[in-house]
């Protein structure tokens, strides 16, 4: 009988242990849970290490705001996400993540993460601590932790000036109305509904999405690919250097500049404009102005309605250039391949240029089509030059 005691004993010490450890996850109004995926290293399945196992704490907060005051946002490890909404209030959540071989490793490493919340004069700041309550040394050898995560999920007053500043993790801006600067080094970068003057972006290295943006968009990033969508501002510039621009059911003057990624565009309104170094340029259905600089590559261009209320010139050093034109197209056009061919499918009635003392050089074409209008130079050293006629 003893015995039986001592083993059932033992079998609920066992479990009050167990308990425990699991208890320690528990606090006020955090939640904690292990999620289902095990992490499996290389190293751990060679040296035959204990598995790891992903655990997150999730923790949520609502602050009231007195005075509405321009919002700055920080976290060098994990994701940041802000929408916009008419409450003044701030609702932040924060979701911790890490991966650990017990709950125990796991309860070190979620509470060394924090978030630090300060209200000065002249801003609100929410920004994410990592290695908290360390010694330097400590906080050293912690910094490359690459298992500790932070994400954060912030509700906030959409007229507010925002300022979001991330290193590795997406940024996502949702609904807002106010200034928006949005800083990382690289991740997806997404926004959607803004509704104001001004979203800027800028990247080392992101993709990153426009959608459904009414006010100007200034994005300038090294590699990753760039999209706009249902986008109407003032003024549109989107700047990579290896990655594609892609762009759909735009309204504004655009600027696109690019030195390798492809430029694509349709349902395009406004004054577009390009650059790029070797690219392949390809525009359809343009209602408006287009004007740009290629070196090498191809430019395709549609367009079903030339507005020009100023000159326009599309020029390239080998880049030949295929420009379809509207049947009803009327401008004064100056087409000049140097050592390359061109050919016009419109009627041009020949004029001197202004500019120009002398005859016209072999192969040169000035003149007036239909009625004439603003002046259209296209303009290359060995490109072909291809001014098409639209189909019926």
């Amino acid at each position: 009988m003893i015995d039986s005691m001592s083993e059932r004993l033992r079998e609920w010490g066992l479990w009050v242990g167990i308990g425990l450890a699991w208890g320690i996850l528990l606090r006020g109004d955090q939640r904690c849970e292990a999620a289902d995926s095990v992490v499996d290293s290389p190293q751990v399945a060679a040296q035959g290490l204990a598995r790891e196992y992903e655990y997150v704490e999730e923790v949520e907060r609502d602050l009231p705001l007195r005075q509405l005051k321009p919002l700055h946002i920080t976290n060098v490890r994990g994701d940041i996400s802000v929408h916009g909404w008419s409450l003044d209030k701030l609702r932040i959540k924060f979701r911790k993540k890490v991966v650990a071989a017990s709950p125990i490793q796991a309860t070190r490493f979620l509470s060394l993460m924090d978030y630090r919340y300060v209200s000065s004069e002249p801003s609100l700041e929410i920004t994410s601590q990592y290695s908290k309550d360390l010694s330097i040394g400590e906080r050293l050898k912690e910094e490359d932790h690459s298992k500790v995560r932070l994400e954060m999920e912030i509700y906030a007053p959409s007229q507010l000036k925002l300022q979001m500043w991330g290193v590795d993790g997406a940024l996502n801006l949702k609904g807002w109305t106010g200034l928006a600067e949005l800083r990382a080094r690289a991740g997806v970068v997404r926004v959607e509904g803004f509704k104001g003057d001004t979203v800027s972006l800028t990247c080392e290295s992101c993709s990153a999405q426009f959608k459904q943006v009414r006010g100007s968009i200034r994005s300038a990033t090294g590699g990753g690919s760039v999209e706009l969508s249902q986008v109407q501002g003032g003024h549109v510039y989107v700047e990579t250097i290896q990655g594609s621009i892609q762009s759909a059911d735009v309204k504004g003057d655009q600027l696109y500049t690019t030195k390798q990624g492809l430029i694509q565009g349709a349902g395009l309104k406004g004054k577009i404009e390009f650059h790029a170094e070797n690219s392949t340029v390809s525009l359809a259905d343009i209602d408006g102005v287009l004007s740009g600089y290629l070196e090498s590559g191809v430019m395709n261009a549609h367009v079903k309605s030339w507005r020009a209320s100023d000159q326009a010139t599309i020029e390239t050093l080998a880049a030949d250039v295929n420009l379809t034109l509207p049947r009803e197209f009327s401008a004064t056009v100056d087409v000049w391949s140097k050592q390359g061919k061109s050919e016009i499918q419109f009627s041009v009635v020949e004029a001197a240029d202004p500019n120009v003392m002398g005859p016209l050089p072999m192969g040169r074409v000035y003149g007036r089509v239909r009625q004439g209008g603003q002046l259209l130079r296209v303009l290359s050293d060995t490109g072909a030059l291809r001014l098409r006629r639209e189909a019926l």
